[in-house]
């Protein structure tokens, strides 16, 4: 997937923002989306309220093969590795999944009846 064909609300973009300021990175690595499908407690216990989503963490670049690339409105580049198998020709958009954990969704847009799929 190319960066074109991303958005993000503004709701997300701004936690996102403070996500990645909060984010240590080291010595060869950048900030990237990666998914979290659970998070539980000692016991076992999925946390309340927590959904499943991406979070921002520092992550190797030089692992990030086959990852897809989010293009914010700032220009800043978003590595993050799609959980599913995403199309080129479709548009997706970033949004909360769960303020409390600072995770995202990523999910396709929807189009109107009758429209195609095409980007062009």
């Amino acid at each position: 997937m190319n960066s074109s064909n991303t958005q993000i609300t503004d709701r997300a973009l701004a936690l996102l923002r403070r996500e990645i300021a909060a984010t240590k990175i080291g010595p060869g690595e950048t900030v990237a989306l990666v998914y979290f499908s659970e998070y539980v407690d000692r016991d076992r216990k999925t946390l309340d309220g927590f959904r499943p989503g991406y979070g921002a963490m520092a992550w190797r670049a030089d692992q990030m093969h086959d990852w897809r690339v989010a293009q914010l409105p700032d220009g800043t580049t978003l590595p993050f590795f799609a959980r599913f198998k995403m199309a080129t020709d479709t548009r997706y958009s970033i949004d909360i999944a769960s303020d409390a954990f600072g995770l995202f969704s990523i999910d396709p847009i929807p189009l109107p009846l009758g429209r195609s799929a095409s980007l062009g």
